[in-house]
This record gives C-alpha cells, sequence and structure tokens, in this order.
C-alpha cells in the first residue's frame, strides 16, 4: 500500500470526535523543565498526571534529563503526581524504583489504553481527584491530549517529544500523520 493510501486509511479511521477543540492543548511548553509551577497552582491544580516515554524519559528510557529533574521533583513536592503510561507496566515500575526522589505514583490503568475517556475515568477515580483540578503532561495529541481533553481535565500540556531517535519506526511514522493532521485542521 502506499503512503498516500496508508495515510488516507489512517485519517479515514480516525473517530469523528477529534475535532480541534479536543487536540488543542491549553498550553505547548518546550519540555517539562518549562512548566510554570505557580500558574498550576494558581489555577487550583492539585494531580499532574505525566505520560512517560517522551515526556520525561526518551523512549523506554531510564533516565530523566537535568533540566526536567529539577522541575520535576520541585512539582512532586507540591502535587500529587503519577505516571499514566501506554508502556509496559514492568518498564514504568522499573523506571520509579529507579527514580525514588521524585516521588512519582504510578498509575496502573486497569488494562486500559490512552486515549480511552474510560482510561482516565478510571485513573481520576483511583486517584482520588477531580478532573477540573488535574493536569496530564503528554507529548501526543492523539492519546495524552485527546484523552485528557474529552475527559474534562482542568489543564492539558503538550510538551515537544525528547528523542525521536529511539522510538521505534512505526512510533515514528504514527507521529507523522499526528502532525500531518494537526497541520491539515489547522490545530494551533
Amino acid at each position: 500500500m502506499s503512503f498516500v493510501r496508508s495515510a488516507r486509511a489512517f485519517f479515514g479511521s480516525l473517530p469523528k470526535n477529534l475535532s480541534k477543540k479536543v487536540l488543542k492543548p491549553d498550553m505547548r511548553v518546550n519540555s517539562v523543565a518549562d512548566i510554570d509551577v505557580k500558574y498550576l497552582k494558581r489555577k487550583g491544580m492539585t494531580h499532574i498526571f505525566f505520560d512517560m516515554d517522551n515526556t520525561i524519559t526518551s523512549f523506554h528510557g531510564a533516565k530523566v534529563p537535568q533540566s526536567i529533574s529539577k522541575r520535576l521533583k520541585e512539582l512532586c513536592r507540591m502535587f500529587k503526581v503519577y505516571i499514566m503510561s501506554n508502556s509496559d507496566s514492568e518498564h514504568v515500575k522499573a523506571f520509579i524504583k529507579r527514580n525514588p526522589a521524585y516521588l512519582l505514583n504510578y498509575m496502573e490503568m486497569g488494562g486500559r489504553k490512552k486515549p480511552a475517556v474510560s482510561t482516565f475515568e478510571y485513573v481520576l477515580k483511583k486517584s482520588g481527584a477531580l478532573a477540573k483540578n488535574c493536569v496530564m503532561v503528554g507529548d501526543r495529541y492523539f492519546t495524552d491530549i485527546a484523552g485528557a481533553k474529552k475527559s474534562g481535565f482542568g489543564l492539558v500540556i503538550k510538551t515537544m517529544p525528547l528523542l525521536q531517535e529511539t522510538e521505534p519506526l512505526i512510533l515514528k511514522a504514527v507521529r507523522g500523520l499526528e502532525r500531518g493532521y494537526v497541520r491539515l485542521r489547522r490545530i494551533r
């Protein structure tokens, strides 16, 4: 199948509820290091849910870049902070165990995956948080941003991906299709 046919099939298979409103983050930052902690407090946020791969580490990475590390520690002191990842749970648990200084909580998603609204509802219930007081931070439009927006999170922050070079080829292709869709829909 040609790339054009593949792209048409991909875009044609997207749920019709992926509107501009659902895909548009409330805020964009280059990295987690650029998140304004005081702004989150002023907005009444109490819980932060982070995607892991390419948001706080490279894809399946174990090390947090120093600039992100400092901000992550600060956020963990001021908010309830969770990792909410579609990655293998053992990989996420190992990351948290290797990085105890961050005081991160792994949010078991009960076999669910982002962007399903049921996944976000499940983690909200397990954390005891109200959606309006929650922040989702991630690098992917179709998983992190869309799921949190459809679930009513108070603030959704899109980061630039850390290291796309470490991603599998299929994920690079999907990310390219995401970017194309976002440009096509003129989502800014």
